[in-house]
Order: C-alpha cells, then sequence, then structure tokens
C-alpha cells in the first residue's frame, strides 16, 4: 500500500488526505502499527492536516493492542487541531478501551464527551457498565445504570445483562435476580447470555439446585447453549455430583446442545476426584473419537 503512495508521487499526482487516510486505515485493519505512526508523521510533514478518519482509526488500532496512552496522546493532538470527536467517535473508543479493559480511559472519555455536551447512548452506557463490572467497580457501574434512567431512557437486554454480570461476579447473587426480576417486570426477555450469567453465578456459590431450576424454567423460553450447561456441570463438579454431570449432558445432546472440550474436560475432572478412572477414561475416549484438541487435558494429568 506504501508503494501505492510513492507512484502516485513519481507520476506527479500528489496524494492528499484522502489517500494517506485509506492506506492508513487499511494498515490499521491489519494492525500495522509501525507503518501507521510512520504514514500519519509523513502526512504532517506533507502539509497536510489529519481529519477524523485517520484519527479515529489510529485511536482505535492503539486502543485495540493496549497502548492506551499513546492513543491519549493522538486523543489530545486531535482536539488541539479542533477536530472534535462525536458520539460515534467517543463510544467507539470507549467500546475499544471496554475490551481491553482500561477502565480509567473509559472514563477519561466518557468524562471528555459529557464535557461537551454529546449525549451517551445506550451502546456507551453499556460499555461503561460492563467495563466497570469486568474491573470488579459495581458500585461505579450501578451509578451509571442509574442515570441512564434518569437521563429518561430505558436500559435494553445488554445494559440489564452487563450489570447482572457485575452482580454475580462479586457474589451479590440476591442484587442479580432483583435486577433481573425487574428486567422481567420492564417487558424485557431475558436472553442466553442473562441465563447463563445466573447460573454461572449461582454454581460459582455452590447453589447448584437452585442454578439447575433455573435452567429448567429458562427452557421453557429460550434455548440454554453449551455455556449454559457448561457452568453447571462446572458446579456441578465443586459438589462432586458425577451422576448429575452425566444427567446435564445427556440433557445437552437431546436438545441438539453438543458438549464441547471444557464440557468433557470438566466431567473427567469430577471422576478422577472421585475415583472414577473408568468414566474418566470413557471421557477421554468420547474426546479423542470426536477429535476435539486435548490441550485442555494437560492441566489434569
Amino acid at each position: 500500500m506504501h508503494n501505492l503512495l510513492l507512484r502516485m508521487e513519481f507520476v506527479g499526482s500528489f496524494p492528499d488526505v484522502v489517500s494517506y487516510s485509506v492506506i492508513i486505515n487499511g494498515y490499521c485493519q491489519v494492525e500495522q502499527i509501525g507503518k501507521v505512526l510512520k504514514l500519519l508523521e509523513k502526512l504532517k510533514g506533507k502539509g497536510c492536516k489529519p481529519n477524523q478518519y485517520t484519527y479515529t482509526s489510529i485511536i482505535s488500532l492503539l486502543c485495540k493492542i493496549g497502548r492506551v496512552v499513546e492513543a491519549k496522546k493522538v486523543s489530545r493532538e486531535m482536539i488541539s487541531q479542533r477536530i472534535f470527536p462525536d458520539k460515534v467517535v467517543f463510544t467507539t473508543l470507549i467500546s475499544r478501551f471496554d475490551k481491553s479493559g482500561n477502565v480509567s480511559a473509559e472514563y477519561y472519555l466518557f468524562d471528555e464527551m459529557r464535557h461537551k455536551k454529546i449525549v451517551p447512548d445506550f451502546v456507551t452506557y453499556t460499555s461503561m457498565i460492563n467495563g466497570l463490572c469486568e474491573a470488579r467497580k459495581v458500585v461505579g457501574a450501578c451509578l451509571l445504570f442509574s442515570e441512564i434512567f434518569r437521563k429518561g431512557l430505558e436500559p435494553d437486554e445488554v445494559a440489564y445483562t452487563a450489570l447482572i454480570d457485575g452482580y454475580c461476579m462479586a457474589g451479590e447473587m440476591k442484587d442479580a435476580f432483583s435486577l433481573h426480576n425487574q428486567m422481567v417486570e420492564k417487558g424485557l426477555i431475558p436472553n442466553v447470555i442473562t441465563c447463563t450469567t445466573l447460573v454461572d453465578g449461582l454454581c460459582k456459590r455452590r447453589e447448584v439446585d437452585i442454578a439447575n431450576e433455573l435452567l429448567e424454567m429458562s427452557e421453557k423460553g429460550l434455548q440454554p447453549n453449551v455455556c449454559t450447561y457448561n457452568a453447571l456441570i462446572n458446579g456441578l463438579c465443586k459438589v462432586g455430583n458425577i451422576e448429575q454431570e452425566i444427567k446435564i449432558m445427556e440433557e445437552m445432546e437431546l436438545a441438539w446442545v453438543y458438549p464441547d472440550t471444557i464440557t468433557y474436560t470438566t466431567l473427567m475432572d469430577t471422576c478422577c476426584k472421585m475415583g472414577e478412572m473408568a468414566r474418566a477414561h470413557e471421557m477421554l475416549w468420547l474426546c479423542l473419537v470426536k477429535d476435539f484438541s486435548l490441550q485442555m487435558l494437560h492441566s489434569m494429568c
């Protein structure tokens, strides 16, 4: 792509900011940050002023690869050039920081967004709530969740599920179910991710019977996936209930949800702990027959 710019210059057709931006974005797509930054400097060296598209592509990549300090620096440079991010740009960057787990950077952008009187939308709030919950800052997530209502907005299933997950990670199952009930009262239908989150939270607290009841109730309205079943099987593993684990695996197959490596590994772990070596070998054989990767089994050896 860089050669294209050289050819353009050779034939007397000098590339402008649009040409540079397209090529910079191309390098951003393949995460070649070295070439991206060199082209940015070359663009500025030729007296061209990067546009919003250029800056957004670069900041987004820097966030994605974890170079947050540089992303902030480019963001400040962008603003110094009087190129101000809009709602889409802010939300994209906040989402990137959410995925990289940098809550402080999310807050920085969120505050900048509000300072510039740009109203956050559902995606912005959900990214913030999710990032705070991942960082175990559930109180902050709750405050933002309440702010959604104060702004006259209504959270969607994704926002509810993000906060429910935060409560589950914090072991606050009472609050998680209270929020789940509020979600249902609002006419929102919990999805399979919501169900899986609650099942996993219960199982981590060894409340496997309640998790199983929840799964049975949920099955009336949605189809649990392999992650849902694996969460329950993992909970049963913690309490050493091998018979129930096998029963759940059979229910999975009847529901056309196929066990994966995690399913079999968890079952083998329980079998080994309970001294059921014949069953452990049976699970190993099933793994081999299904041609699953056995990398996860090394931790059991």
